[in-house]
């Protein structure tokens, strides 16, 4: 599924059981502080626990165009819900599995993003049920929202635990149905803006980063490299921390780029100073000058085929804020205040809100420098042949497998701009299809003189009877304008002759992010075959085709 955009009407359905009457309002400006494009609707659902017979309380009915549904419910609520606390636990497993069901079909609705807010908590410590008791539904639980994962394939589900800090208290849980105190409005509202921000928030593809006054104390230009603030002192610190969390985001596989208005010659000078943690190596590109700092990133992000899309920014200056803002809107401003504390804040934040899931690791980071560095030395090169030459390429095509499962289902999940079909697997969909007979998926690795760029590229064949048809064909943007789409395509065609397939069919999803590749089969002899909704199919005649 698609990041939803960020001007998108949101409708958010809250099915809870607590006296939180006031979390409505408490949730929207939370909400609008952090996501101020959206057009927010909250519906509470809410329920009495200790009546379960009795019909929920709603606020509002009104349907946006992205719709997320929350489970604000611990263990014994959804027992007292389906008056089955008392009852053998395999019952009261089954009555609170219809209520989850007919919740997820409230009033007709089809929810996008579904999250089950701390189901697992329970009172275990004041209740008379033993801890099994209690780990069975749990178990039970965990195993429901796997099986909707798969069912309901146009939803996203969220399983989202409050921090270890957060008790329950058992007086005002029985006396006020607020089991977490008076903040429970509070800490519910926080807790559901972190998972808005996840489903948001674009996934970060690249961290961009200004140097005065933000890695580091003072303007090297005008204060020189030996009046900096780096360590030693207490503002100086701040900015060690600065520098190691962009140094461990680095080390993460984010590409870093700096972007900052100084002579090339002073920014780079000043990373040899020893009080530095971070060094030239942790950046992707640098980039140092008098221009706009929008003019900058976008010759910088053009040189290591990245677009817009997914780039966080980070300066101590409102006004180069604002200028990027205006000039990129889909950049995403990491803080909202230019002091030093803050900074380190709101960058400590993005770092936590960092995932294996979101990022690769170190090698795709190696990658985004090779490719920078390539680029560099491209117009040396007569033509584009000579280039593509000079950087010694070499390709291994390889089933996909349980080593590289995880690297194929996240290119599958992620790549946009050439990704023919745009279909997006979840994890039990995509090894399903590897344990079908006449299903094939194939990884390509690449290296270069500069570096090993990993997995890069992924082509998933169906076969059926004597046709094949391509299911996925996909590449990652890092690794575009070298020919490369090419040699996958003729790996396909040669793997469907070999296996005695007459024709082979692909076909191109038309959607806005993906333009790239709309002519891609047409330009390589494939004829068109039919439309269908928004897919456009093309076909290709084997008889004749000469595998290598």
């Amino acid at each position: 599924m698609e990041v939803p955009n960020l001007s998108d009407n949101l409708t958010i359905d809250l099915y809870h059981g607590f006296n939180i009457d006031n979390v409505s309002e408490r949730i929207k400006t939370d909400v609008l502080s952090v996501l101020p494009n959206l057009n927010v609707c909250i519906n509470e659902i809410a329920y009495d626990i200790y009546l379960p017979n009795r019909d929920p309380k709603e606020h509002s009915n009104k349907q946006g165009n992205v719709c997320i549904c929350f489970f604000l419910f611990l263990i014994d609520d959804l027992q007292r819900l389906t008056n089955s606390i008392s009852l053998p636990v395999d019952i009261s497993i089954d009555m609170i599995y219809k209520l989850l069901d007919s919740s997820l079909t409230n009033l007709g609705k089809s929810y996008d993003f579904v999250c089950i807010l701390n189901p697992f908590s329970s009172l275990k410590d004041i209740s008379q049920n033993t801890d099994s008791h209690f780990d069975k539904i749990e178990s039970a639980l965990k195993l429901y929202i796997n099986k909707i994962c798969v069912n309901r394939k146009n939803m996203r589900f969220f399983s989202h635990s409050l921090s270890s800090s957060i008790y329950i208290n058992p007086k005002l849980f029985y006396y006020a149905a607020l089991p977490f105190g008076t903040e429970t409005p509070c800490i519910i509202s926080s807790h559901i803006i972190e998972i808005l921000k996840k489903i948001f928030m674009p996934i970060p593809k690249a961290l961009v980063i200004d140097l005065d006054n933000t890695v580091w104390g003072g303007v090297v230009g005008e204060d020189g490299i030996e009046s900096l603030q780096i360590g030693q002192t207490p503002v100086g610190n701040i900015f060690i921390q600065i520098q190691a969390s962009i140094k461990r985001i680095s080390d993460y596989g984010l590409p870093i780029i700096v972007v900052s208005k100084n002579n090339l010659e002073d920014a780079i000078a000043a990373f040899s100073d020893t009080r530095m943690l971070l060094d030239l190596s942790d950046f992707v590109s640098f980039n140092a000058s008098w221009n706009p700092k929008y003019q900058s990133l976008i010759k910088a992000l053009n040189k290591i085929n990245l677009s817009l899309t997914g780039i966080y920014f980070l300066d101590d200056s409102i006004v180069e804020r604002n200028e990027m803002q205006n000039n990129c809107s889909s950049i995403n401003i990491i803080n909202k205040q230019s002091d030093c504390i803050s900074i380190l804040k709101d960058l400590l934040t993005f770092e936590s809100n960092l995932t294996g899931a979101e990022i690769a690791n170190s090698l795709r980071n190696n990658s985004y420098k090779a490719i920078h560095d390539a680029e560099i030395n491209r117009s040396s090169y007569a033509n584009k042949d000579d280039f593509l030459s000079s950087l010694n390429m070499s390709f291994d095509f390889s089933p996909c497998d349980k080593h590289t499962m995880n690297r194929c289902l996240d290119l599958i999940n992620k790549t946009n701009q050439f990704n023919l079909t745009t279909e997006r697997l979840s994890i039990r969909q995509f090894k399903h299809r590897l344990s079908k007979n006449n299903m094939r998926y194939f990884t390509l690795a690449v290296k270069d003189i500069y570096t090993d760029h990993g997995v890069v590229g992924v082509i998933g064949l169906q076969f059926k009877i004597d046709v094949c048809i391509i299911r996925h064909f996909l590449l990652s943007c890092r690794m575009l304008n070298r020919d490369i789409e090419i040699k996958m395509l003729s790996k396909a065609k040669d793997y469907a002759s070999s296996n005695h397939a007459v024709k082979i069919i692909g076909w191109y999803k038309q959607v806005p992010k993906s333009r790239l590749v709309k002519t891609f089969y047409a330009d390589n002899h494939f004829s068109l075959y039919r439309k269908k909704l928004d897919r456009i199919y093309y076909i290709k005649d084997l008889t004749t085709y000469n595998a290598l």
